[in-house]
């Protein structure tokens, strides 16, 4: 779940939210509801920004893949 989907999910009124999260999960209990999410918990500095260049790094993942694939015994040692 991300944050976009729990802020949602908090919106809603009290008996709306406890009644989908007791649909998702039946054994909650209204005492299990109480502490789920603290103050402050949406505020932006808290949840991760994704903006790295994963592609920059896929060589490097590729040759990580290769050699652990290699010690693994995937491969002939002497094609390498």
């Amino acid at each position: 779940m991300n944050k976009i989907q729990l802020e949602i999910l908090i919106n809603l009124p009290k008996r709306h939210f406890d009644a989908v999260i007791k649909l998702l999960n039946n054994k909650v209990t209204d005492e299990d509801l109480k502490p789920m999410f603290p103050e402050n918990w949406n505020h932006d500095s808290k949840w991760p920004e994704f903006k790295n260049n994963y592609d920059s790094f896929r060589i490097h993942q590729l040759r990580i893949d290769y050699e652990l694939e290699r010690m693994m015994g995937c491969y002939d040692d002497d094609q390498d």
